[in-house]
């Protein structure tokens, strides 16, 4: 279990001066099963709405430019599923 101290200035009533106080908190206390199985839903939802909205686009443009934007579509889903990788375990 990991815990995250915060710390910050709070007044004193008697003496006036400021201390220092520590709070700890437990960060996996926040999250259930639920949330998470949740989250993983939403997420499996919209990696399928992707290429759908790629297929919509490109019966909106031209015949001749029709694979290149359902192209683009799933270009932009792998990109951006490589880029959620680092930018999440960096936190």
């Amino acid at each position: 279990m990991e815990a995250i101290q915060v710390s910050g200035l709070c007044e004193l009533h008697a003496g006036g001066g400021q201390r220092l106080m520590v709070v700890s908190f437990n960060v996996n206390l926040w999250y259930s099963t639920g949330d998470l199985a949740w989250i993983i839903t939403a997420g499996s939802f919209v990696w399928l709405m992707i290429p759908g909205v790629g297929f919509f686009y490109s019966g909106l443009s031209r015949q001749k430019s029709a694979l290149s934007v359902i192209l683009l579509s799933f270009i932009s889903l792998s990109v951006v599923t490589f880029q959620v990788h680092p930018f999440v375990q960096s936190f």
